[in-house]
């Protein structure tokens, strides 16, 4: 890259960075709320990191959420390997398993207000999947260089 394309590609940020900085002050503004924006160099992270999670799982301190009967999900999210079924497979199953309403608690856009109060529905098998029966009468194991 050129001195020129760097300058072009600097007053870019530079510019991106005026705008971004103008628009949080008229949503603080309007809101009356300080922007979630952080500064340069402010950590985003809230909690420990995953590398002190792996130790305290590796040396015994922390207990394995699997080990009760009804886990957290939030606790299952820190605590294994996805590769094992934990970690966050874990999380996600068992987040499917929650309803929209045990998930958020109230509607979070226009579309679940619609069917907010409707019934819990069954995350059964469709009732028009392939059956066995349809399965073993249309679905031959035999091909045709098998033809006896």
């Amino acid at each position: 890259m050129d001195t020129t394309a760097m300058n072009i590609w600097k007053q870019t940020l530079e510019k991106e960075g005026r705008f971004h900085t103008k628009w949080a002050r008229e949503r603080e503004e309007r809101t009356g709320r300080k922007s979630p924006a952080k500064k340069a160099g402010e950590s985003m992270m809230s909690g420990p990191s995953a590398a002190s999670h792996y130790v305290d799982q590796t040396l015994g301190i922390t207990q394995s959420p699997f080990d009760r009967s009804k886990p957290k999900a939030d606790d299952m999210l820190y605590y294994g390997v996805s590769s094992e079924g934990q970690g966050r497979v874990a999380y996600l199953k068992a987040r499917t398993r929650e309803g929209p309403q045990e998930k958020y608690g109230a509607p979070r856009t226009s579309s679940h207000v619609v069917g907010w109060s409707a019934p819990i529905i069954s995350t059964a098998g469709s009732a028009f999947a392939r059956k066995p029966l349809v399965r073993e009468t249309f679905y031959r194991p035999n091909g045709v260089h098998n033809h006896d």
